[in-house]
């Protein structure tokens, strides 16, 4: 059985802008693109730049 994804976002000023920001994410789940928002500290990204 697949599980099924779940995403919240809030804070749209229109209905369009909504639904735009919803098309935009299903096309990159779809597309297998789609990176997960995380909060990282500024110095683990520097690492990893550096070590690239």
């Amino acid at each position: 059985m697949k599980e099924k994804k779940t995403k919240t976002k809030s804070g749209f000023k229109t209905k369009k802008e909504a639904t735009a920001a919803m098309n935009e994410i299903i096309y990159e789940l779809n597309k297998g693109t789609y990176v997960k928002p995380q909060n990282i500290i500024f110095i683990t990204i520097t690492n990893e730049l550096r070590r690239n």
